[in-house]
């Protein structure tokens, strides 16, 4: 299971007197449920008596849950000819040096992990004419 929640709001004229006019706010949250990363051995017996080892897919290893949070603040000014348009993106606010479990070893042990992307910060300046 995954789900994304993004929001956005913009300030209007009514707020503090007009003083916040043109900018705005907005965050956003993602987040992903646990994943089976591999599955136990087991053994089975066939018609032969012959033991053959399997995979227990009822009892797998699973990674954990993942959580991520954005923000962004902006602001909005017309001019006479364009539009200028500058916002500051932060995602995955808080995220370090993280290992993420990918692929676990019929042990449990984990054999295989992926570096969580870190916290970035993004600048975009806009000029619509």
């Amino acid at each position: 299971w995954h789900w994304s929640l993004v929001t956005n709001y913009d300030f209007n004229d009514d707020w503090f007197g007009g003083h916040l006019k043109g900018f705005s706010v907005g965050g956003g949250v993602r987040w992903m449920d646990k994943i089976a990363i591999g599955y136990p051995v087991t053994t089975f017996v066939n018609a032969s008596g012959a033991t053959v080892p399997i995979l227990d897919v009822f009892h797998p290893y699973f990674g954990p849950t993942e959580t991520y949070y954005d923000a962004n603040v902006g602001y909005t000014h017309k001019f006479r000819r364009f539009t200028w348009n500058v916002r500051l993106y932060v995602q995955d606010i808080g995220v370090g040096n993280k290992l993420i479990p990918v692929y676990a070893n019929p042990n449990g042990v984990t054999a295989v992990w992926r570096i969580a992307s870190p916290e970035t910060w993004t600048l975009s300046n806009t000029f619509t004419f």
